[in-house]
Parts: structure tokens; C-alpha cells; sequence
């Protein structure tokens, strides 16, 4: 019978050289494994939301106080004269913000931005614009767009009814962009409201009315579609 001191066998010079390899070997795969999953997971997180932003619009009328749209009801009746405000704030450097307006006329306004390859590349703390409802009657629409990506589609159809400035084709062309920006439309309906946190605020202006503020986040893309009759 042979004894062996199972003590000094495993932790032999021989043995632990053995085991270190093996050792090695094991965290080597495990760090190639996890790594990548590692990184994976934190890209996903940093640009998990592209789109980010807050906005909201106000309105009145005359010497009435000011009202706030709901964005559950996004639409509007008002009268000549009336003031309009589309507040955004808090837009994130990686988010595309487009505001575009529609009269009833066929007349596109491109409201935001004034530049597309200026004012689509900083992040804004704040930016205010107003308007006042005028001739003709009808329903204007307003669009509110998001994206994590530039629209290059949509930006050289709005540069081609600038520079055409209602000249030859422009009312083909302003229908040609209408009926891109509704197909974004129909393209996110699915995606909007659960993009939309509504933050509600009481007491902020002299009426007590209540004040609403809609935070954006999400991957892709962003669409809001205001009616406003009058």
C-alpha cells in the first residue's frame, strides 16, 4: 500500500502551475463573454432615449387668461386674433426637433428649425415661439416632430418650398410634404403615448388653472398632431 499526502500532491509545484493555467483560462473566457454583453447593455442605455424633450402650448383669447392644451385632446377652437405659444424645453443635443405649420390655405411655415444644419446640432435649456391667429378660416395643423435621426427626406422638401417661395409647384409640393409628415404620423401613432409623460402643474399662473407640460423620451421617433379651427 502506497500513502499518499493528498495535501502535498494537489498543491504540488506541478499541480498548481496545472491549475493556474486552468484558472486563467476560465476568467479569459468569462471576460470575453460578459464584456461584450457588458457593453452592449450600456450602449443600449446611453441611447436608449435619443428623443428627449419637454413642450407645451398655450393660448388666449382677447383679455381671457391663459389656457394650456391637454395633449390628449389635441385640438383647438379659436378666433381671429387669438395668441398662440409653443414652449420647448430641455432638448437633449442627440434629439431632430421640427415644428411645422399648415394653413388653410396650403401656406407651409417651417417654424423650427430656421437652419437645418445649424440649429439641429446643440442642446437647448428653452425656446419660445409665438403666433397669432389670422385669415383665412379653416384648420391649421401643427406638428410637433421628434427624432433620433435627421429627416433627410422631409428636410429637402421643406428647402425646396422655401426657395420656391410660392412660386411654380409650390402647393404640389406643400401637399407632397403634408402627406410625409402624416405618414410619420400614422407611423408612430403606436409610439406616441407611451413616449408622453404628462406633468401636470396647479396654481402656476393668476386663473389657478391647471398647467401641463408633456416630457418626451423615446428611441426612435416622435410625432404630435394639433388641430387648431377658427
Amino acid at each position: 500500500m502506497i500513502l499518499i499526502n493528498y495535501r502535498d500532491y494537489f498543491f504540488s509545484p506541478a499541480i498548481r502551475k496545472h491549475l493556474k493555467k486552468i484558472y486563467s483560462f476560465i476568467v479569459a473566457s468569462l471576460i470575453f463573454i460578459v464584456l461584450p454583453l457588458s457593453c452592449t447593455t450600456f450602449s443600449e442605455q446611453r441611447g436608449k432615449y435619443k428623443v428627449r424633450f419637454t413642450w407645451f402650448l398655450s393660448y388666449h383669447s382677447g383679455n381671457t387668461l391663459t389656457r394650456f392644451l391637454h395633449p390628449e385632446n389635441p385640438q383647438l377652437s379659436l378666433s381671429k386674433g387669438d395668441k398662440l405659444t409653443v414652449c420647448f424645453e430641455n432638448v437633449h443635443a442627440n434629439t431632430y426637433l421640427y415644428l411645422f405649420h399648415f394653413e388653410p390655405d396650403g401656406t407651409f411655415h417651417c417654424i423650427y428649425p430656421e437652419d437645418f444644419f445649424i440649429s439641429l446640432f446643440k442642446e437647448i435649456q428653452k425656446i419660445t415661439f409665438d403666433w397669432m391667429i389670422t385669415d383665412p378660416p379653416g384648420t391649421e395643423k401643427l406638428y410637433i416632430i421628434g427624432s433620433g435621426k435627421r429627416l433627410d427626406h422631409i428636410e429637402d422638401l421643406v428647402t425646396g418650398i422655401e426657395k420656391k417661395d410660392n412660386g411654380n409647384n409650390y402647393k404640389s409640393d406643400v401637399h407632397l410634404l403634408y402627406e410625409q409628415v402624416e405618414a410619420l404620423v400614422l407611423k408612430t401613432n403606436s409610439l406616441t403615448m407611451p413616449a408622453e409623460k404628462i406633468v401636470k402643474f396647479s396654481g402656476v399662473y393668476r386663473d389657478k388653472e391647471d398647467f401641463w407640460k408633456i416630457d418626451v423620451k423615446t428611441e426612435t421617433l416622435y410625432v404630435k398632431k394639433i388641430r387648431i379651427t377658427h
